[in-house]
């Protein structure tokens, strides 16, 4: 993966930028830009940081989805053969970045549970995704369908951290999927969403991930097979 046609960007949060160094093209960028200070900006800009509230973007929706801000600002805005977001603190494995098939879309692996639905209620319920997604799914508002979604709360594999890298092609078509998916829950339940404070505020980034090992767990229906696969991120701390 490491040209000149290939990009990481990095979701970075005020005072904390990537906490790690790489062989291959990391670009760092600041989630939730629009909510920086003037002399925050100021200083991000002097140090080549890119700004998700730039170009296309969702940066104003950073405090319910998080680290979705970046990856749609890669989505709409960035060109790069191949790309893909990570974070500060958790980097793609190196050795996996030099062992990439270049028509392959990568994401984490997964975190095993008792179930899917199970840990996240334990977590979050104060926003019940299960429950919203599957009506969802049901009136055929979302690209997963309902048995999709139903099987991916029940089921015990968790592909988190709402990273993904590849083939700009593939990276689009998963960005694509993601957020047709997650806009519908927001559109219905933002009132809900703008209630809630401290870490559960990030409502929808924590249903994004439960949803997007959704269209992981169904990764021959919509890429083909052999074209969604895993790759390690380390983690620092």
């Amino acid at each position: 993966m490491a040209d000149n046609s290939s990009m990481l960007y990095c979701c970075c949060i005020d005072n904390h930028p990537p906490r790690f160094t790489s062989a291959f093209p990391v670009q760092a960028t600041i989630a939730g830009a629009t909510y920086l200070s003037d002399d925050r900006r100021t200083y991000y800009v002097g140090k080549n940081f890119t700004l998700d509230d730039s170009g296309d973007n969702i940066s104003c929706l950073n405090p319910w989805f998080g680290d979705l801000t970046v990856l749609y600002w890669a989505w709409k805005n960035a060109n790069h053969a191949q790309l893909g977001v990570c974070q500060y603190r958790r980097p793609w494995n190196e050795e996996d970045l030099a062992s990439s098939e270049d028509d392959v879309l990568y994401v984490p692996p997964p975190a095993i549970f008792a179930s899917v639905e199970q840990q996240y209620m334990d977590c979050h319920s104060v926003f019940n995704a299960p429950a919203f997604s599957r009506e969802l799914a049901s009136k055929n508002k979302i690209p997963l369908s309902y048995e999709m979604v139903d099987n991916a709360w029940k089921q015990q594999r968790f592909h988190g951290c709402n990273m993904a890298r590849g083939p700009k092609h593939l990276f689009d078509k998963y960005c694509e999927i993601v957020f047709a998916t997650m806009m519908p829950l927001w559109e219905e339940h933002q009132d809900l969403c703008k209630t809630l404070t401290g870490y559960q505020q990030r409502s929808i980034a924590f249903a994004a991930e439960r949803l997007i090992t959704a269209i992981v767990l169904n990764g021959d229906y919509f890429f083909g097979a052999g074209k969604l696969k895993e790759s390690r991120i380390d983690f620092t701390g």
